[in-house]
């Protein structure tokens, strides 16, 4: 992947996770010990980078492997999330779980108000140099901004950032100039979208939206220069804009992919349903807006590449409609009918993603190439994706850290998947069938005495509990919330979430002393509940 080129006949010798030689086949003699994949006829190429992702569970690692995608970066979430990410990284390195090298931060780092409700909210820059320690300490990869952070903490985290060496990315601040940004070490932008609202002066709010708006395309020049200059990467993220395209034809369209029944189902729920574009309000606008943002998003990738500015392939899975593995061909797909070649898309996909973390001194950085001493993060194919960017999902196996593993494997693998979550949904609808005919805490005690051992369904009765009782939140049945989120509670002790949303309903019902008396509980179950804490500390100053 140095470049558009195939090298024909070669072998491949991998050791200790990392490629030995490239020989070509006729002149080397292999060892008897040596296990050899036959790859005769198939395509060898790098593995794949995803460095914008989402990672809620660890089930999605096996279908980042599946697409071969051998890298990902979590953008950020939960703590929790953040907390298992160091887990399953550690895990796959010490090869006690399959799965691609992960890239993780914890949580976002935001203003104060904040725009994303799982951030940090900073309000001074003692705050952001202490977080930035923090995650450092903590052992995350890098530092993602968001779009609330003022002037005065965002130098506060980058000046800290580069004092303990984490690159810093993610959205473009709106509180100031994106030229400030850019010019003041963000290292990465996390969509090429994030221009359209901040340097090209976008109309963010779409219910007052002037639909004769048409971003200043002189100003590219001037855009291309300074990321030049300043060496910041961009993440196109086209797919993303593109999904909702396909989302307003037909949210079906995406419900009824094949690939849905390998996403867990809270994230069906929560993520494809809920929180796909139909539900917005102003719709119409809304997609007005979006294809100019599209138009512009594409105009720029080209620019950016004409100008050899760093760009990484990053899809946002998973959000709605953006399937963790699949979406990274979306995005290929995309760079392609965008302008790009075959070789430039892959090379986005791959080598670029190495050249990012080699540059910001991220650990493993030496990978996307297939090069000696390249970590073996490699994917084999039945045809050549530079004849058909398609061709890239046509994959026979993949080499994570130095281990292969078949798409046979791989597959059996999915369809435990698929297996386990058809039960989850089974679960579901037992629980929704008996909240309709009042027979919760029956069925309840039955389905958790059926799965005593199965810690995986256990978790999924309570989160649907949960779900069931927010359900009566958003229709301010509160007392009906109040006796199912008790029942979580009654049978969930040690669940955090359950005393939390116990707690919330109640303080919805006006009962300040029950709610303090709850959230004091979901803190001893789990000290580390950050909506806990606001709402307890927000309840004992008044």
């Amino acid at each position: 992947m140095d470049r558009e080129q195939v090298l024909e006949n070669q072998t491949v010798i991998i050791a200790n996770g990392l490629i030995k030689t490239i020989s070509n086949s006729s002149d080397i003699n292999i060892s008897p010990t040596i296990k050899v994949i036959d790859a005769k006829g198939r395509y060898l190429m790098p593995g794949m980078a995803d460095m914008h992702v989402h990672l809620r569970n660890s089930d999605e690692l096996v279908n980042y492997l599946a697409y071969g995608v051998t890298t990902i970066m979590h953008m950020g979430g939960s703590s929790s999330e953040g907390k298992n990410n160091l887990k399953y990284s550690k895990e796959i390195k010490q090869g006690t779980r399959i799965g691609p090298k992960i890239y993780t931060t914890k949580r976002t780092l935001d203003g104060d108000p904040r725009a994303s409700g799982r951030a940090y909210r900073i309000s001074t820059p003692e705050l952001a140099i202490k977080l930035v320690n923090d995650l450092k300490n903590e052992g995350y990869d890098f530092i993602k901004i968001y779009n609330n952070v003022p002037l005065t903490v965002f130098n506060a985290i980058v000046d800290q950032s580069i004092r303990v060496g984490l690159p810093v990315v993610g959205h473009i601040p709106r509180k100031f100039d994106a030229l400030t940004s850019i010019g003041g070490g963000q290292d990465m932008i996390a969509h090429t979208e994030e221009f359209f609202f901040t340097y090209f002066k976008g109309p963010r709010n779409t219910k007052d939206y002037d639909k004769k708006f048409q971003p200043d395309v002189t100003l590219i020049p001037k855009l291309v220069a300074s990321l030049k200059e300043n060496n910041v990467a961009i993440i196109p993220n086209l797919s993303y804009g593109f999904t909702d395209f396909i989302m307003r034809d037909d949210v079906d369209i995406l419900l009824a992919d094949p690939e849905i029944k390998y996403v867990a189902p809270n994230l069906v729920r929560n993520e494809f349903i809920r929180g796909n574009i139909n539900r917005r309000s102003n719709i119409e606008n809304f997609i007005h807006r979006d294809q100019k943002k599209y138009q512009l998003s594409v105009r720029l990738t080209n620019e950016f590449q004409k100008a050899g500015i760093l760009q990484l392939l990053g899809t946002d899975a998973t959000q709605a409609g953006l399937f963790p593995g699949k979406s990274a061909h979306r995005e290929l797909t995309e760079l392609v009918k965008a302008g790009l070649s075959n070789y430039e898309a892959l090379a986005i996909a791959t080598k670029n993603a190495g050249i990012f973390a080699k540059e910001n001194n991220m650990r493993d950085s030496n990978f996307g190439q297939i090069k000696t001493g390249f970590i073996a993060d490699l994917v084999l194919l039945e045809k050549n994706p530079l004849e058909d960017i398609r061709n890239a999902k046509l994959i026979h196996g993949v080499v994570a850290d130095g281990k292969w593993i078949s798409m046979k494997e791989l597959s059996r693998l999915r369809k435990n998947i698929a297996s386990k979550y058809a039960e989850l949904n089974n679960i579901t609808l037992a629980l929704k069938e008996a909240v309709a005919n009042n027979t919760t805490e029956e069925i309840l005690k039955q389905l958790i005495q059926n799965n005593l051992n199965n810690d995986v369904l256990l978790k999924s009765i309570q989160s649907n509990i949960n779900s069931l009782g927010y359900n009566y939140v958003s229709k301010k049945e509160l007392q009906k919330a109040i006796h199912l989120f008790g029942l979580n509670t009654k049978y969930f002790k040690d669940s955090g979430n359950a005393w939390d949303s116990y707690a919330e309903a109640h303080l919805l019902n006006n009962d300040k002393v029950n709610a303090i008396k709850y959230y004091t509980k979901a803190l001893e179950v789990n000290p580390d509940l950050s909506s806990s804490k606001e709402q307890l500390k927000k309840l004992l100053e008044e």
